[in-house]
């Protein structure tokens, strides 16, 4: 019953956070924003409205964004996008030297050597976009 409660109500929030905000408080008068706000231009508000505006609202900060975890950020830039296929190849070429070495006495290294240039290449790949997303990073 309270995970049902919860949905509907983060349901609710996540509408409301949607909805577009009307902000007029750089147009209208001091004396009519004051008046809005309950606050007394001289003073403020009281200690007692304060803590009741801190209980209502909240703290006055800004949430943090989400952020996703350094595995999965690995994980998306080790396997991602061209690297995939580089790695996928590289499996193929030891999939192939297993094949050939049941049906050779001696089977050629070809495929061997491929799938450590395809790892390599991947990694060196993986390593670079690491290497320039973190300078874009600090830049910023």
């Amino acid at each position: 019953m309270k995970s049902s409660k919860r949905k509907t109500r983060s349901k609710k929030d996540l509408e409301n956070l949607k909805k577009e905000l009307v902000l007029d408080v750089h147009i209208i008068s001091t004396e009519a924003l004051f008046g809005r706000l309950n606050a007394d231009p001289t003073s403020g508000l009281t200690t007692v409205q304060a803590k009741a505006r801190l209980l209502e609202n909240g703290p006055n900060e800004l949430t943090p964004p989400a952020t996703t975890s350094e595995w999965v950020r690995f994980c998306k830039q080790l396997f991602g996008g061209f690297q995939i296929l580089l790695w996928i190849g590289a499996f193929l070429c030891l999939l192939a030297f297993g094949i050939q070495i049941t049906q050779f006495d001696s089977p050629p290294l070809d495929n061997v050597c491929s799938y450590f240039v395809f790892s390599i290449i991947s990694s060196l790949h993986f390593s670079a976009i690491r290497c320039l997303n973190f300078l874009f990073c600090r830049i910023r």
